[in-house]
C-alpha cells in the first residue's frame, strides 16, 4: 500500500466510478455476513459497480436475504447478474465446508470476498455444536476456513490479471495475546469478553499476514470499519438492544459509507493491490502497524493450531 494516510470518503466514491468502467464486466463477490450491516451494504456496492456481478449472501437470516437480492435487482437488474443465498452458521466449521463445495462447484474464480459475521454480546464463553466458542468461530475461526478454502479461487483470478482480493472486517492495529498456549480460549479463567476479542482480532491480523506472504498475487487486508450503525446488538437482551440501537443510530457511522469503503480496499483502490504483505487499515483506510511483531513463526504456530480446530471439528458429529 503506497501511502499512510486517510483516505476522504468523497475520493473513494469518486474512484468507485471512474474505475467501473474498467473493471471486469463479470466479477464474483462473496459476503460472508451479507444479510446484515457492513457486509450487506457492501453487495449493494459491489452491485453498482460491477456490470454483471455474481454475488453470494452468506449468512443464517433467509428472510433478510430474500430482501436483499430484491433490492440487489433494484439496483443491477442485468439479465446476466446473479444473486444467491448460501444459508451457513459461519460459527461452524462443517457448514463452512459445505458452503466452500458449493461455492468451488459452481465458480471457476472468486475477485473480492468479504468477512463481516460477527455479533455483540456479553455472554461468557458459550460453545457451538463443534466445541468452539461461538464469538471465535464468528470472528476468527470460520472466516479463516473459507478464506483458505477459496484461496484457488481467488488465485484464478490473479492469474486472470483481474481483482483478487480478501477483506477481513474487525479491528487491527491492537494485537495482543493475552493467552499464548491457549489461543481458543478452552480454560473458563482465561476467558472474558477482552481476551476473546484481543485473540480474535490477533489472530486475523496474523493469518491475513501469512496469506499475503504466501499468495503475494492476491490481496488480503484487515480492516477496522468504525462505529457503524448496524444491527450487531439483536442478540442483547432488549434493554441493552435499545440502548446500544439508540447510540448507533445517532453517533454511528452510514453502513453505506463503509460499503463503499470496502468496495474500494476490495476491488478499485490502487492502494489494494497485491504486495505480498497484509494491510491492516483504520476505519478512514488507514495503513496501520501491528501492536506486535507478526513474525512467520508464530503466523506458522497460530494457523497450526486453526489447522487443528478445523480438524478437531470437522470429526464432531
Amino acid at each position: 500500500m503506497s501511502t499512510a494516510g486517510k483516505i476522504p470518503l468523497k475520493h473513494i466514491v469518486q474512484i468507485n466510478v471512474e474505475k467501473a468502467a474498467s473493471l471486469p464486466e463479470k466479477c464474483v463477490g462473496v459476503f460472508i455476513g451479507g444479510t446484515s450491516g457492513i457486509g450487506e451494504h457492501s453487495a449493494y456496492a459491489y452491485a453498482k459497480y460491477i456490470k454483471s456481478p455474481t454475488i453470494y449472501l452468506v449468512g443464517r437470516n433467509e428472510i433478510a436475504a430474500t430482501n436483499i437480492i430484491e433490492k440487489l435487482k433494484t439496483i443491477n437488474n442485468n439479465k446476466d447478474a446473479k444473486y444467491e443465498f448460501i444459508k451457513t452458521d459461519v460459527s461452524l466449521i462443517k457448514e463452512d465446508n459445505k458452503l466452500l463445495k458449493q461455492i468451488l462447484e459452481k465458480e471457476e474464480k472468486v475477485n473480492t470476498l468479504v468477512l463481516t459475521t460477527g455479533f455483540l454480546s456479553f455472554n461468557g464463553r458459550t460453545e457451538n455444536s463443534e466445541g468452539i466458542d461461538v464469538k471465535l468461530g464468528a470472528h476468527y475461526y470460520g472466516r479463516m476456513r473459507v478464506i483458505d478454502g477459496l484461496i484457488p479461487l481467488l488465485k484464478k483470478s490473479a492469474e486472470r490479471g483481474e481483482p483478487s482480493r480478501a477483506i477481513s472486517v474487525l479491528e487491527p492495529g491492537n494485537e495482543r495475546i493475552e493467552y499464548p498456549n491457549d489461543l481458543d480460549l478452552k480454560e473458563p479463567r482465561h476467558y472474558s469478553l477482552r481476551s476473546a476479542k484481543d485473540h480474535a482480532c490477533t489472530m486475523n491480523s496474523y493469518a491475513i499476514e501469512r496469506f499475503a506472504r504466501l499468495y503475494p498475487d492476491s490481496t488480503f487486508v484487515h480492516m477496522f470499519p468504525g462505529f457503524v450503525a448496524t444491527n450487531a446488538a439483536r442478540d442483547l437482551p432488549w434493554y441493552l438492544k435499545s440502548a446500544t440501537d439508540l447510540i448507533a443510530k445517532s453517533l454511528g457511522r452510514n453502513p453505506a459509507d463503509v460499503g463503499e469503503r470496502v468496495i474500494y480496499a476490495g476491488l478499485t483502490g490502487e492502494e489494494f493491490k497485491p504486495c505480498g504483505k497484509g494491510l491492516l487499515v483504520s476505519d478512514d483506510l488507514k495503513l496501520l502497524s501491528p501492536k506486535i511483531d507478526l513474525t512467520e513463526k508464530e503466523q506458522e504456530r497460530i494457523w497450526n493450531h486453526t489447522l487443528d480446530v478445523f480438524k478437531q471439528a470437522s470429526g464432531k458429529n
